[in-house]
């Protein structure tokens, strides 16, 4: 339904069905669902499905979710997931939510990414946090970032920092930065504090930056056009320094001692800000089911050896990005209320490669393996087309009599949304 039909669930649908059977609810059913019916899911679903059903909220979840259903996530949200799924947060996820949900992230959010789950705050997340909503970063997180997630800290993501709230960078902590990650504070960086916030480069800064080794002739001649006053307020001892500093050659000498007369072409120009765009492989993966719901009807189970056959043909294409992996997995089979459920075996006969037209074997899923691996780490890009002609159920241990029981088989692609029939 979250694939073929999913305009006919609601927001208070699957809320609902949160509350009373959670276990329906996959974090592959959600990425289905924001994908196909966004408007379907708010944040009382995310709220609800958080509570009863927290392993349905994943990083691939989470991130279709911040792409494709606007408000659904909140900073409370946010620092709920933290709390109850922090492995939901991750630096792709959190790249999606700054490019499609960026009002959910705020210092006080961000900090607790920073302090709780610190391999999330890679630079390509703080790049999107930073060009997503700027005003999440301030000077405290980022010096926090420098200290908890250093490889987080580079010149493409100071400069984007800077593009988007140059009071994040302020001289204290540029100071800080350039101590431990000189090579970070580069020409580019300099040039945008210096368009975004002219003040921050001052004398004393310039010398730590130079102590630092964070200064080289291109980032002086930047500070010289952007901001002469930075390099004619040195005393001369702190002027021997930074030319030393920079190489000591007498262009070097010429850049600090006569900083007005740098012709502007020598200069850095300031970052290009880009807007941040959610992570996601060069080929685009898809995966979809066609054919009819699978039914077993209504049965009579006499003994052990009793097999059931489901006539309905499947149909499974897309396509599976290089790289990516193509699985079949299926969860237990239970009653509305969930209080009875059974995991049987069960098997795909007559399994045809549409796409190449031969045969495949018969594919199993039995109670102690649910996921099974049809394609692992795909060589190249390659689409599919497998038709299933019939499903048969064996193994009916924990089924009790006169119950009706539903169940879910997902072929899922590693990193993207699966097709579900029920």
């Amino acid at each position: 339904m979250a694939t073929t039909n999913a305009d006919a669930l609601s927001a208070n649908t699957l809320t609902s069905l949160a509350d009373k059977n959670a276990n329906a609810i996959t974090a592959d059913a959600l990425s289905s669902i924001a994908a196909n019916n966004a408007t379907a899911i708010d944040d009382k679903v995310v709220s609800s499905v958080l509570a009863n059903k927290p392993t349905a909220i994943t990083s691939d979840s989470l991130s279709a979710i911040a792409q494709n259903s606007a408000g659904a996530l909140t900073s409370n949200l946010v620092s709920s997931i933290l709390e109850k799924q922090p492995d939901a947060i991750t630096s792709d996820s959190l790249s999606a939510i700054a490019s499609g949900s960026a009002d959910a992230l705020s210092p006080a959010v961000v900090s607790q990414v920073v302090n709780s789950n610190p391999t999330a705050i890679t630079a390509d997340s703080l790049s999107a946090i930073a060009k997503g909503n700027g005003a999440a970063l301030n000077a405290d997180v980022l010096a926090t970032v420098a200290k908890t997630s250093p490889d987080a800290i580079t010149s493409t993501s100071l400069a984007a920092v800077a593009a988007n709230n140059a009071d994040a960078l302020d001289a204290t902590t540029l100071a800080t930065i350039a101590k431990t990650h000189p090579d970070a504070i580069d020409a580019t960086v300099i040039a945008t504090v210096a368009t975004q916030n002219p003040a921050t480069l001052t004398p004393d800064l310039v010398t730590k930056l130079a102590d630092a080794g964070a200064l080289d002739a291109t980032a002086l001649k930047t500070i010289a056009v952007n901001n002469p006053a930075a390099l004619t307020g040195l005393s001369d001892d702190d002027k021997e320094k930074v030319i030393a500093a920079a190489g000591g050659s007498d262009k070097v000498g010429d850049v600090v001692n006569n900083p007005t007369t740098v012709p502007n072409s020598e200069a850095a120009k300031p970052a290009t800000d880009t807007p941040v765009v959610a992570p996601q492989s060069d080929t685009q993966g898809s995966v979809a089911v066609s054919g009819g719901n699978i039914g077993f009807g209504q049965v009579n189970l006499g003994g052990t050896d009793d097999v059931i056959t489901s006539p309905t043909a499947i149909e499974v294409a897309g396509t599976i990005p290089k790289s990516w992996s193509l699985a079949v997995s299926a969860t237990a089979w239970q009653t509305a209320d969930g209080q009875h459920q059974f995991q049987p075996t069960l098997t795909f006969g007559t399994v045809q490669d549409k796409a190449n037209n031969k045969a495949l074997d018969a594919i199993q899923l039995t109670s102690d393996g649910r996921t099974k691996v049809l394609v692992g780490n795909a060589t190249a890009a390659q689409t599919f087309d497998v038709q299933m002609g019939s499903i048969q159920m064996t193994h009916f241990d924990g089924a009790v009599a006169g119950q009706a029981y539903t169940g879910t088989i997902n072929w899922q692609l590693s990193n993207t949304q699966s097709a579900t029939q029920q």
